[in-house]
């Protein structure tokens, strides 16, 4: 079952700004490991439809994420499955849209909202860490992540890009 993750502002989100924040993360972050389709971008087609973006794992035929502008001040993420791996892209999305827009974080699978950080879950492992939580013994934390990485596409470095700088979100 999906459930859908929001960012809203009361700023003015362009499809442009958005499609370089998903493109600048896939260079910067995402090891440009993602095939992003984007729909509806410029101005008289959004108009009309939705802007859209279509997300799945190079070489993969499975769809792994879809995000579009709900109006001009509301981002919403479709996410269910995927794995870990998946749940990060999500989660350094929306907050890089949330931070570009002084936005809120919501979700359908979460009962509160927050804001955005700067540069948050830049390696999978740091979102990891985050996501298994400082109450579990190490021992335990790092096999949990160590089984997250060994389901990592291949070729993909969990401690991020030497020398990558964080996208440019501003």
């Amino acid at each position: 079952m999906a459930n859908h993750g929001y960012v809203k502002t009361k700023k003015q989100m362009s499809a442009k700004r958005i499609h370089e924040i998903i493109s600048q993360l896939n260079d910067n972050v995402f090891q440009n490991l993602l095939d992003i389709v984007a729909e509806n971008l410029d101005v008289a087609a959004a108009r009309r439809n939705r802007p859209t973006w279509h997300i799945r794992i190079r070489n993969s035929p499975f769809l792994i994420r879809q995000c579009w502008l709900k109006t001009s001040r509301w981002f919403e993420i479709r996410h269910g499955a995927g794995g870990q791996f998946a749940w990060w892209v999500d989660a350094v999305i929306t907050n890089d849209v949330a931070v570009a827009y002084d936005g809120l974080i919501s979700d359908d699978g979460v009962g509160n909202k927050w804001a955005g950080k700067p540069g948050a879950f830049r390696t999978f492992r740091s979102y990891s860490e985050m996501f298994y939580g400082s109450n579990l013994p190490a021992a335990m934390m790092e096999f949990f992540i160590q089984r997250d990485i060994a389901s990592l596409p291949p070729g993909f470095n969990p401690n991020g890009v030497p020398n990558a700088q964080p996208a440019d979100i501003v």
